[in-house]
């Protein structure tokens, strides 16, 4: 998690032992990690376009803006163009998507954007598709298998080669591995040798 404090028309944002906390300006502490914006998402999505759409486009321009490593820009962005609601600025709200945003990117081994991506395709899910919050947040989750799955991908019929047996046994497969171990054990004249 992308650890920052962040103080912002009396909402202190921060985060403690692997969570994203707020402090609200009557003292009120919460947790707004990892999927507190679809529930807050949700309740929006019902409303009318007034509010999704400008919603939904400051969330993209956010999306726009994130890269992998926290940009105080980002945050001035968000703090003067934030969408307004009942008089209220929206930005502490929209700082925590900027958040979450960056917690898939920061020190990510996967391609640049796609942490941010997933977040942006879940606000999309709840706000534009009425997807549940809770539906929303598992779109990107792994399935775990069950055990008649797990069983049916080691079956013969999954496995056509006739050297997988070998394969299979060998823990570490490097290529390195592969040259020492026919080299050692006389098999050379497989690998060309």
């Amino acid at each position: 998690m992308f650890e920052k404090e962040i103080d912002i028309n009396g909402y202190h944002i921060f985060s403690s032992k692997g969570y994203r906390y707020m402090i609200r300006p009557n003292g009120k502490k919460e947790n707004v990690g990892k999927y507190y914006y679809l529930n807050i998402l949700f309740n929006y999505a019902s409303c009318s376009p007034e509010y999704v759409n400008p919603f939904m486009d400051f969330i993209r321009d956010i999306y726009n803006k994130t890269q992998r490593y926290y940009d105080e820009n980002v945050i001035d962005y968000i703090k003067k163009k934030s969408p307004i609601v009942d008089k209220c600025s929206m930005a502490p709200f929209f700082i925590i998507i900027y958040l979450s945003m960056l917690d898939l990117e920061v020190n990510s081994s996967f391609p640049v954007g796609s942490g941010k991506e997933i977040i942006l395709k879940r606000c999309s899910a709840v706000l534009i598709d009425k997807m549940l919050a809770d539906d929303a947040a598992k779109m990107f989750t792994r399935k775990k298998k069950s055990f008649s799955q797990i069983e049916d991908d080691f079956s013969e019929d999954n496995f056509e080669s006739p050297y997988y047996e070998d394969h299979y046994e060998r823990t570490d497969s490097s290529p390195e591995n592969d040259v020492m171990d026919a080299l050692e054990n006389g098999n050379g004249e497989i690998l060309g040798y």
